[in-house]
């Protein structure tokens, strides 16, 4: 009797809706690597991982790749140190990831325009009036400047992260996330992933309810 071999599965397994999403982080990453080692040609690797704000074994990986691309040459120069150099290959490889990156933030801000003007009639349309933005990214600037020329919204303060206030003490109408509860609002609006990771840690969930995900909304719609 015959082995019937089983029949192999040529048809594509599933892609991650967040594929897109790492490819472009670990662009950016490759892109602040070029510019590291174009400005800084002894830089170590600990600075590169300091620099970029990755761990060390990551920011290790990205060296092997960008080396192995032929994008960056290194030379030993002395036991604890190299010298790093950009090739031919490398910067044409920094341009292409910058005319991508450079479309890739226009399309961004497109979208998050849209996701803003969205809400923010929402907003309108139930009578929340006044709102606090939560972020200090770019995506609350929009929202921010947003509010500031919707007709009958009203911003009640934008809240950062405590560890970020120092830097914006001096604006008027910011404030650190832990002050939130003396602010009179309708809604927030997220910007931001680390304001739903202070509310989860600080067991706000009187407040869950009156939260607009806008970063979210973004990220949908954006890949």
């Amino acid at each position: 009797m015959k082995n019937k071999r089983k029949k192999e599965n040529t048809e594509p397994g599933p892609v991650s809706p967040y594929s897109s999403v790492k490819s472009t982080a670990d662009d950016v990453v490759i892109m602040h690597i070029f510019n590291l080692v174009e400005k800084f040609p002894q830089i170590s690797e600990k600075k590169i991982t300091f620099f970029t704000g990755i761990a060390a074994g990551l920011a290790h990986s990205f060296m092997r790749k960008v080396a192995a691309k032929g994008w960056v040459k290194a030379r030993q120069i002395s036991a604890k140190r190299w010298l790093y150099f950009m090739t031919p290959e490398g910067f044409a490889e920094k341009s292409r990831l910058s005319v991508k990156y450079l479309g890739y933030t226009l399309r961004t801000y497109k979208v998050a325009q849209k996701v803003v003007e969205e809400q923010l009639e929402l907003c309108r349309r139930n009578g929340w009036e006044k709102l606090v933005v939560a972020g200090s990214n770019e995506l609350s600037d929009i929202a921010t400047l947003n509010i500031a020329g919707t007709k009958g919204l009203a911003l009640s303060g934008k809240v950062v992260n405590d560890s970020e206030f120092a830097a914006h003490s001096k604006k008027a109408g910011v404030f650190p996330y832990s002050q939130i509860k003396k602010l009179e609002f309708d809604k927030i609006l997220v910007c931001e992933p680390g304001f739903a990771e202070w509310m989860e840690k600080n067991d706000n969930h009187l407040l869950i309810e009156k939260q607009v995900d806008i970063l979210g909304k973004v990220m949908e719609s954006s890949f």
